[in-house]
This record gives structure tokens, sequence and C-alpha cells, in this order.
């Protein structure tokens, strides 16, 4: 970690003196808040940001990110897209491979090399139809040879008189040898068979007894190109940062989205699987709870004016539980009835936070009060449950739909 962030201090100190100006930053920190200035400091221990209301520190176990404010989009769609085996993922122009390193020409990382056993797979074209499932699908296997997976059509009745085609994707097992600028040898029952890259939707390949490296920073890049980091340090004007699946990458300064540092710090009560799920509908009515968007209208979560793109919205007459198994320290969110709707002023729910079946938080939200941070102690417990009820029996559920907006629990 320490090496990380010496590397990210350099980059950013040696990028001011290059360019004339200090990098416009979001600090994005672990109590929900994002600050916006101009990044003077990044180190092993702390960020710090003029803002417009003066200098301000924080303690990087407080950060979560450190957005570009100024970053670049990158229009241009990639010929190739690769993953790799620790599921970095990375646009090429194009990548030719022998028996031993494969060799990626990138708008993101110029040119480079990798031992073509850190590649996982290699994808030539968009996926249509059904393609995109089945891609994904076939990464899920283990397999102990390479597929070389092409393009399939299916006819599909609709009706009596009318026939259409799907396109799905079929695939071969062996192992591939080379890859050129047209051609694929892909070595079949023992025949090495050319085929070419026009007639090829992707290559997987085994990853037999080939194991990632931890990583300790997530770099976003132009376009969607995604890496995680185990090191990284300045050469010239390119952050070189050492993927965790061991290749060493150049990237531009100008080329960089984000620095995620929430890995091992955080999980997002939106992105876990909840053990128990209980809703009970009223009147002939259900509103099922919905994770980053509202439940209504997929619209984001807002609270005090603030669009939220993490947190859980729910409806009244529900019940969540989800295992901590003991491993965290706080639980923070924003509590509120959600503002989005028609008339939250008559909105009124009971919350009920408990752990290990000990409330921890308990209060009636109305709708006409200011949301409310939550901020408190959840370490050793193993399950976290909220119920979100009537506030009496005589209630309607007209408007009861309060947003646990940045709902997580940190370590």
């Amino acid at each position: 970690m320490k090496n990380i962030l010496a590397g990210l201090a350099v980059l950013f100190t040696m990028a001011t003196l290059a360019r004339g100006a200090a990098p416009q930053v979001e600090v994005e920190l672990l109590s929900g808040k994002t600050v916006a200035g101009t990044l003077l400091e990044l180190s092993d221990e702390q960020v710090q940001v003029e803002t417009k209301d003066g200098t301000r520190q924080f303690s990087l176990v407080d950060v979560l990110e450190v957005r570009n404010a100024a970053a670049k989009t990158l229009a241009k769609p990639a010929a190739v897209s690769l993953q790799l085996i620790d599921k970095s993922r990375l646009s090429a122009e194009s990548v030719t491979l022998n028996t031993r390193r494969a060799e990626i020409t990138s708008s993101n990382f110029g040119q480079f090399s990798l031992n073509f056993r850190q590649i996982r797979s290699l994808r030539y074209k968009k996926p249509a139809d059904e393609q995109a499932a089945r891609w994904s699908a076939l990464h899920e296997r283990e397999e102990a040879r390479d597929l070389l997976v092409i393009p399939k059509t299916r006819e599909e009745k609709q009706g009596e008189d009318q026939t259409i085609t799907i396109q799905t994707l079929d695939y071969l097992k062996g192992t591939v040898s080379e890859i050129d600028k047209d051609v694929v040898k892909f070595v079949y029952n023992g025949q090495t068979i050319p085929v070419k890259l026009d007639k090829v939707f992707g290559v997987i390949f085994s990853g037999a007894n080939t194991r990632a490296g931890k990583s300790s920073c997530v770099i976003s890049l132009n376009g969607s190109d995604r890496v995680l980091a185990s090191a990284v340090v300045l050469d010239g004007e390119k952050l070189t940062a050492r993927l965790a699946s061991g290749a060493d990458v150049s990237i531009p300064t100008d080329s960089l989205q984000s620095l995620d540092f929430s890995q091992g710090k955080i999980q997002y009560l939106s992105a876990m699987e909840p053990r128990e799920y209980e809703h009970t509908e009223f009147f002939g009515f259900g509103f099922d709870y919905s994770r980053d968007k509202t439940g209504l209208d997929k619209k984001p979560l807002r609270l005090g004016g603030k669009d939220y793109r993490r947190g859980l919205w729910i409806h009244t007459k529900t019940r969540l539980k989800y295992r901590l198994g003991g491993e965290y320290r706080r639980f923070q969110a924003v509590l509120g009835i959600d503002e989005g709707l028609a008339n939250k002023a008559l909105g009124d729910a009971k919350v009920v936070i408990s752990g290990d079946g000990k409330v921890l938080f308990e209060k009636t939200v109305l709708g006409k009060n200011d949301p409310e941070e939550l901020d408190f102690d959840v370490t050793g417990i193993r399950d976290l449950e909220i119920l979100v009820d009537w506030v009496d029996e005589n209630d309607l559920g007209y408007c009861d739909h309060i947003d646990l907006a940045d709902a997580k629990v940190i370590k």
C-alpha cells in the first residue's frame, strides 16, 4: 500500500510541475461526503486538497476514491477487449500472441507486452442478442483447454408463420498457438487450423495453474478500462502500474479517471445480497425494495436536495437481514423519506435497525423532517436487520418510501 501511495504522490507532484497547474479532483470520503478542489498532496498517510474554503486534510483511511475532475473521455471504439486473470479489463487496437508473450497496442497504455498466461480472454466482436450472457457463462467455466468462440445463428419460431434469427455463440476446445493481425492458429484434434480473425468472436484461455496477486488500488481509465494494481510509480509524465496479474503498464496521466482505495475498507449494502427478505403487501399493493435507484421510476435516491449513487429504497412493511459476520466496526447512512415522491410530506415510517437482536437505532421518520445522518458501532455484530414498518395500524402507507442513502458498513 505504501508503495502505491508514494508513487501516486510523486505522480501528482510531477504532473503539477510539468503542466503548471495541480490537478482538480473530487475526494469521496467514507462519511459519504465529497470534497472538490486542487490536489496538493497524496501520501501514504493523507490526502490534502485546496478547496474554496481553504486547505483540508483527510487521513487516507477515511478516503474511498480520488477522481480526476478534468479527465478526458475516449470515443474511439477498441478492436479488442481483454480481460486479465485478475479481472482487469483493457481495450486494445491490436493483440498479437505467440507461445510466450502477447504484444498489445492500446490507446490508454501504448505498446506493452504480457505473459500470455496473464490473459483470461480476448473478445473481437460486440455481443448481440444472447451472446453477452453466453460469453459470460463460458468465462465461468473451468476448462483444461482453450476455447475458440465463434458466432452462430439459430432459428426460433414466433407463432405459426414467423421465424426469427437469434445470434448466439458456439466454441471448439483446443490450444491457441499463435495470433497475428489476421489469423488465430488453433490446434484442434492434433491439427493446426488457421482461422481468420473476422470469423472469431473471441478466445478464452484455460488459465490452468495461473493465479493473480493481491491488489491495493483499482485504477479506472478512459473508456471502460479498469485495472487492479499492486504498485504504482511515476515514469516521466506517465503513471507506471504493476498490475496484480504481474505485468507493468504505463498510463498517460490525462487518461486517468479515478483511483479507488475502497478495497477492504467498505461494503455498501446495495452490493450485498440479504440473507432474509420479507415484504408484506397491503390493500392489494406491494413495493419490493430497490438498490441504488427508486423502485417506482428508477431515478436516483434523493434526500436534502442531493442525489445519491448508492443506497437502499425501502417501503413500509419490509424487513431485510444482512450477514456481517463480525467483520465490520461502523454502520453509516443518510436516512429520510425520498424527495422524488408526489408528496413526500405525507410519508412516514417507523425504522428499526438491530444487530444480533439488539436495537441499535429506532425512530419515526417523517417526510417533513430533514434527512438524518446515521453513524453507529456494529463491532462484532453477526447479523444486521433493517425493519421499515407502519407508524401505527391506521397507516395507509402513502408515500412511505424511505431512503437509506449511502448505506454501508466499514471495517
